[in-house]
């Protein structure tokens, strides 16, 4: 009988070299990201589009409000501090906040369906839809392609409508009494999602990224410069889901990017964001001399779609 066991100790340490390199080594695929910090700056263009759904509390009417509005301008910075080499850990930590700047109108229209199947157009204005955010992510590098996070966003969602129309029985549309209105939506997410890598050079200094996540909202307030200014839709539920693929080539045109590994980027966007129109608190209101109602924020979704190109460093 032989004596395997110098065999066995040989293949248990290239077991060991082989899955540190995947988790440490590897989880950047090149010498840019076995650096600690990372810096992006990326410039984003997307078209937000707004659905809103609601039942009329005068006749029971169905109310369906849809538009959109396309952001032409809207940096992104984002700080990554990756912990393998300092602290010897295979965790990442990113921070993150992105604010519009460039907006241009987009018209909306709200229709109603009447319950004995007669309908029309209840209003139309334009509409401008800006969200500033902030977001943090801590995540775990167990492979290049599988780094699982936790994520918790922070978003001020502003929906301005200007110049809008009512509509009447006899077709005809009427200036509203209120012309420039904008409502707020604060919110404050929890929730999960997966990134990774996939380097197309052995340096890897060209690759491909995605991240994707799922949202909870844990905290919401609604206000509306139209009505009074008591907060309401606290406690709604929903969801926001999305992600991004971009690809990263190296920039080398000047030194600080040379020597910091500097690559540019491009890449496209999606995300979807759904309110449910279950907030414990409404607003109070009344319209042709009826007794004032509470109405709870109703049933809405936003969809998000577009691309962006930046810059990055790595220190």
């Amino acid at each position: 009988m032989t004596n395997d066991k110098p065999l066995k100790n040989v293949m248990r340490s290239a077991t060991f070299v082989i899955w540190s390199s995947l988790t440490l080594g590897l989880a950047g695929n090149g010498v840019a990201q076995e650096r600690s910090w990372e810096f992006a700056l990326t410039l984003n263009a997307y078209n937000s589009g707004y659905d809103e759904v609601m039942v009329s509390p005068d006749n029971g009417a169905l109310l369906d409000a849809t538009g959109n509005s396309f952001i032409a301008l809207a940096p992104q910075l984002a700080i990554t501090f990756r912990a393998r080499q300092d602290l010897r850990l295979p965790l990442f930590l990113t921070v993150q906040g992105c604010l519009p700047l460039m907006t241009s109108k987009g018209s909306e229209v709200e229709h109603a369906t009447n319950t004995d199947g007669t309908g029309g157009i209840t209003y139309k204005t334009e509409a401008t839809h800006n969200e500033t955010l902030g977001r943090g992510v801590l995540g775990v590098e167990i492979l290049p392609f599988l780094q699982p996070y936790v994520a918790v966003e922070r978003s001020q969602l502003s929906s301005r409508r200007t110049g809008q129309l009512d509509g009447n029985d006899q077709g005809q549309f009427v200036p509203d009494a209120n012309q420039d209105y904008t409502e707020s939506v604060v919110s404050t997410e929890l929730g999960f999602g997966i990134q990774g890598t996939a380097p197309l050079t052995i340096n890897g200094d060209i690759r491909i990224r995605y991240d994707f996540g799922y949202l909870i909202p844990q905290t919401v307030s609604v206000s509306n410069t139209s009505f009074d200014a008591a907060s309401f839709g606290q406690g709604t539920t929903g969801y926001t889901f999305g992600g991004r693929v971009q690809l990263d080539l190296p920039f080398i045109l000047f030194n600080p990017f040379t020597d910091h590994d500097g690559y540019w980027t491009i890449g496209a966007t999606f995300s979807k964001r759904h309110w449910n129109g279950d907030g414990r608190l409404g607003r109070t209101t009344s319209s042709d001399g009826q007794p004032s109602q509470t109405l709870l924020w109703p049933d809405n979704t936003m969809v998000k779609a577009g691309g962006f190109i930046g810059i990055g460093l790595f220190f």
